[in-house]
């Protein structure tokens, strides 16, 4: 561990066994440390030994934090709550007689397993952030790019006029597409406003609400300009079949 830019006990501290400052219930923090931390420190030793020994094995170094060697160790990418699980389960198994024999051992790791779930579900919030902003940029470059390719250009649809009729026409249908029905709310989905004759061959009506409609990103996706159907609902006293004679 001597090669890792991190302290032994910094590495002790980020550790599932060593965290100090950590989560409670309704995300306030405990400053004082867990009275088994002594108890902790001396497991956290025995699974550094224990991952010590794998890598003599694997013939692999310990050149960095624990959680980080264990995709040479297990032979798998790992985040750092499943690194842990893993050592952990490892140390079990090789050292079974006395886990059974030690009840403190027991307590730390389970002490620990709760620490790694609370890392899991940060690892999951966190990995669900990335892969949203990294859609979020996707869909921004597909949508200037196709619009681009459809004789629009990308700067209409910044514009102060396009946003404030693009905002009355959502406001209009509820939040909903009018060809699925799927909303954000509800469902996840990205709405836009379509227009029904397309920009490119209509141009005198790219501001007319009577040519706006509002359809999520795949119907809208898969329209296109290709198709000129209107999908919005029609009043039921607009139609002669239900009219009272």
């Amino acid at each position: 561990m001597a090669n890792s830019s991190v302290s032994p006990i910094e590495q002790f501290r980020n550790s599932p066994f060593g965290v100090i400052n950590f989560r409670i219930r309704r995300g306030k923090l405990a400053q004082s440390p867990p009275r088994n931390t002594q108890e902790n420190r001396r497991v956290y030793d025995l699974l550094l030994e224990h991952l010590a020994v794998l890598c003599r094995e694997k013939r692999c170094s310990i050149r960095d934090e624990p959680h980080k060697v264990a995709h040479e160790v297990f032979g798998q990418p790992m985040t750092p709550s499943r690194a842990w699980e893993a050592l952990i389960r490892s140390f079990e198994t090789q050292h079974l007689a006395l886990v059974e024999k030690e009840e403190p051992i027991r307590l730390s790791i389970a002490f620990a397993r709760g620490r790694m779930y609370a890392m899991a579900y940060d690892e999951r919030v966190a990995l669900r952030r990335v892969m949203t902003g990294d859609a979020a940029k996707h869909r921004s470059q597909q949508f200037a790019a196709e619009r681009v390719a459809n004789g629009g250009e990308v700067e209409f649809f910044n514009s102060n006029s396009w946003q404030r009729v693009r905002f009355e026409v959502l406001a209009e249908c509820a939040g909903c597409c009018q060809l699925c029905g799927r909303s954000y709310r509800d469902h996840g989905v990205m709405l836009e406003v379509d227009h029904i004759k397309p920009r490119s061959r209509f141009p005198s009506l790219v501001l007319d609400k009577s040519n706006l409609q509002v359809l999520c990103f795949d119907c809208n996706r898969g329209k296109s300009n290709r198709d000129t159907t209107d999908w919005r609902a029609t009043p039921a006293n607009d139609d002669p079949q239900d009219e009272v004679a």
